[in-house]
């Protein structure tokens, strides 16, 4: 959904305020908005809040000095289920975003609400998460950061899926779970937010998370 702050009658040519046109493609970590370049923006700056401090992006209305028919901004560390609104500023001269008045800055919102699951996932139960396993692999990739740099007490490798899949993005102290290890002998679980690679381990199980379950049923964060 998008809806842009117009310039209504009084506000004179060259430049107007029009709906940007945003287009949305939403993972449940990321989305990608793209919108129209328009020749006269000297930038645009969007900001979206995904914890403690808002997180804010710049474009310049020619990205790497070469037009382009579409600008393209991604958003990061979202929480799957969740809906966060955007503001995207229209910048027609230098300073005047965000916050100035229209016309030489023109706004626009878009809610942007990132999906529970992957494409094709399927959730027999909405109130529990479904992880993808590869048995006897141990997983490499950076940890979503205190307090879950350490292991994990769990007691199998789905109690692993359904802890890590509870880990929600709080920026900036710690990223969403993406994927988990658990070590059956130890009982550990090790969560992690990226997958940079893997080897083969007897008694451990990798996990990925592909679908949350609903925010409102989702455990509670230690």
């Amino acid at each position: 959904m998008t809806s842009a702050i117009l310039s209504g009658a009084a506000q004179a040519p060259p430049f107007p305020c029009v709906d940007l046109r945003v287009s949305v493609q939403a993972s449940p970590t990321e989305a990608v908005l793209t919108w129209p370049r328009d020749a006269v923006v000297d930038h645009y700056f969007v900001q979206y809040s995904n914890g403690k401090f808002p997180t804010q992006i710049t474009v310049p209305g020619v990205p790497g000095g070469s037009p382009v028919e579409r600008i393209a901004v991604t958003l990061m560390g979202l929480r799957p289920g969740a809906t966060y609104r955007v503001e995207i500023c229209q910048a027609h001269a230098g300073g005047t975003c965000p916050g100035g008045p229209p016309p030489a800055a023109c706004t626009t919102f878009v809610d942007v609400t990132a999906p529970r699951s992957y494409p094709g996932v399927l959730q027999p139960d909405p109130e529990r998460a479904v992880c993808e396993t590869e048995a006897d692999t141990q997983l490499a990739g950076d940890s979503p950061g205190y307090p879950f740099d350490e292991a994990q007490p769990a007691q199998s490798a789905e109690a692993c899926c359904q802890a890590c899949a509870a880990v929600a993005p709080s920026l900036p102290y710690h990223d969403q779970c993406l994927y988990f290890v658990f070590d059956s002998r130890t009982r550990e679980c090790l969560f992690k937010q990226s997958r940079t690679g893997q080897e083969g381990a007897s008694g451990s199980v990798s996990g990925r998370v592909v679908a949350w379950p609903r925010p409102d049923t989702r455990p509670v964060t230690p």
